[in-house]
């Protein structure tokens, strides 16, 4: 797909089941735009899960589809 932005540099991508316009060119940048911790995010980029590593590497264009798992740890301390 073509990265085509609108006359606001933005583009439109699935986010989680819904439409978010952006003006990110990456999977790193859109981490940030949303304020997320890139080490407690799971991300899938049009059917692909990928490793943190790639984030920085992965354009976005109109029309991907990106789901974003936020993971944290906590709750209670279990000893068997």
């Amino acid at each position: 797909m073509a990265n085509e932005s609108d006359s606001m540099g933005q583009i439109t991508v699935q986010l989680n089941g819904e439409p978010h316009a952006t003006s990110s060119a990456s999977i790193s940048e859109l981490i940030q735009e949303l304020k997320l911790n890139s080490d407690h995010v799971i991300v899938e980029h049009n059917l692909a899960v990928l490793k943190a590593i790639n984030h920085n590497h992965t354009p976005l264009n109109t029309g991907d589809v990106i789901e974003i798992i936020r993971y944290i740890g906590g709750g209670q301390k279990i000893i068997y």
